[in-house]
């Protein structure tokens, strides 16, 4: 009987092929209805081409499920490995005495293989932080041989309980020994104000999210300490500060993401900061911990706007929550970055900050008016729309504009300047027009939307344009 074609494939391109098996989340499961276990079951030639693939073997998720009798197996799992660097994933959650008696029983194993960690995301229970960092110091360091992690270049670790503030000290040294750490990722369920004496050995992480209890300052201390980031997130800037400000301005200029949840006055931040390479910007007020509603305080546009003026950034992504401005403060804060700009998100629950004039800076001319019959009497567009002139709109350069609970403005004029960036007939006016591809609107008038959704109906406006339009 003639043997099937890919038995007859050398072990190195099936192996290749094995890697594709491999499922596509970050982590590899044991299961043995995936790969990499499930390769091993088909044939005697596929189980020694598999086992003899260390790549196959180097990466592993733990879950919450794990019992004592699946040790053995992950033995073998981290053994067929051999030496490729390792991505690894505890996922165990506090459940009393026994399962911190399972987690300690795992990191005895992972911890002989600490040296090839590449990427490490850990959530384990309660006090076994301690134990997991006293064991690698016992084992990898002595007084003439410091702990050296030297593949390591991913660190997650979720903290809660009131543990956060002695896992920063112990994190502190994990990290000093890596020197090719670039990402760190640290989240304390129970937002602690934790330690954040890591950073200053880690000048080249390029991606950092903190989201624990930290006040303004000490987030510009640590931005001082990483002058190579490229993406930042602050999930918890809710601390009054009383050390003082920075001495100096502080410049990222590889910095292209930033985003802050705050319930703090971000003026300082602002003032200190100059961000050249700076593409995507998310600010959110969250709610305050003793209150639990949004925390309004008076947004700093001349210190926003002077930020954006100074860093000549080519802001293209925005997004305000729950910031509080009025339009002229928004249209203020737009200016610097009008030109660039391409997805505009605000969502507000206090003063509108889109009115009749912001709509009508975004409606681009000429009228619409001059190119469509405005005889027809659900024509959305008002009598102000009558200029002839070629000038494009403010901001001419949105994709993508989402605008909830913000919107305080006459009927029409929303219909009108949407009409005027989606009009098939409008746009050919503009040559370098760019039309909107998504419109999400929240708060605004029934009447502006349902001669939108006419008109997308009759084919007037650009074919892929997708609009989400609510008047709650």
């Amino acid at each position: 009987m003639a043997h099937a074609l890919i038995h007859v494939l050398p072990p190195e391109t099936l192996s290749e092929i094995f890697l594709f098996c491999l499922p596509s989340d970050d982590f590899v499961k044991i299961s043995n209805k995936h790969a990499p276990l499930v390769l091993t079951l088909v044939c005697s030639y596929w189980r020694r081409v598999a086992i003899a693939s260390p790549q196959l073997w180097s990466s592993l998720l733990v879950h919450d499920k794990l019992r004592t009798d699946t040790f053995p197996l992950i033995d073998t799992w981290l053994a067929r490995s051999a030496d490729r660097p390792l991505k690894l994933a505890l996922m165990l959650y506090d459940g009393g005495e026994h399962r911190r008696s399972i987690a300690q029983g795992l990191l005895n194993r992972l911890v002989v293989h600490a040296t090839r960690w590449q990427e490490i995301h850990l959530q384990l229970p309660r006090k076994t932080y301690a134990i997991l960092f006293k064991r690698l110091k016992k084992k990898y360091q002595t007084k003439r041989r410091p702990l050296q992690l030297p593949f390591l270049e991913t660190v997650t670790i979720h903290t809660s309980n009131d543990e956060g503030r002695g896992v920063g000290e112990m994190l502190c040294s994990v990290l000093q020994a890596a020197p090719r750490l670039r990402s760190l990722f640290w989240a304390d369920f129970g937002c602690m104000s934790c330690t954040i004496d890591v950073l200053p050995q880690s000048a080249g992480l390029m991606e950092l999210l903190l989201d624990m209890n930290l006040t303004v300052n000490q987030a510009l201390c640590i931005l001082s300490h990483c002058p190579q980031l490229r993406e930042c997130t602050f999930g918890a800037l809710r601390l009054c500060d009383a050390a003082p400000p920075p001495e100096s301005p502080l410049l990222l200029p590889q910095l292209s993401s930033l985003t802050l949840h705050t319930c703090q006055d971000l003026s300082v931040l602002f003032d200190y900061v100059t961000l050249p390479a700076l593409r995507s910007l998310s600010i959110q007020y969250v709610a305050d911990n003793m209150e639990g509603h949004a925390f309004f305080t008076a947004w700093p546009v001349a210190e926003f706007a002077g930020m954006l003026w100074r860093s000549r950034c080519p802001l293209e992504s925005l997004q305000l929550h729950a910031i509080g401005m009025d339009e002229w403060a928004l249209i203020q804060s737009l200016q610097p970055v009008e030109h660039s700009l391409k997805r505009l998100r605000i969502r507000n629950f206090g003063p509108a900050s889109v009115k009749d004039h912001l709509l009508r800076l975004w409606t681009n001319a000429p009228a619409i008016a001059d190119t469509l019959d405005s005889s027809r009497p659900t024509s959305p567009f008002p009598s102000h729309s009558t200029s002839s002139s070629t000038a494009a709109a403010f901001c001419p350069s949105l994709d993508i504009l989402e605008l909830h609970e913000c919107i305080d403005a006459s009927a029409g004029v929303l219909a009108a300047m949407v009409a005027s960036r989606t009009h098939t007939v409008a746009l050919r006016t503009l040559a370098d027009a760019t039309p909107l591809r998504h419109v999400a609107v929240s708060g605004g008038c029934m009447a502006d939307y349902r001669a939108l959704w006419k008109m997308k109906k009759d084919g007037a406006l650009v074919p892929d344009l997708q609009m989400d339009l609510r008047s709650f």
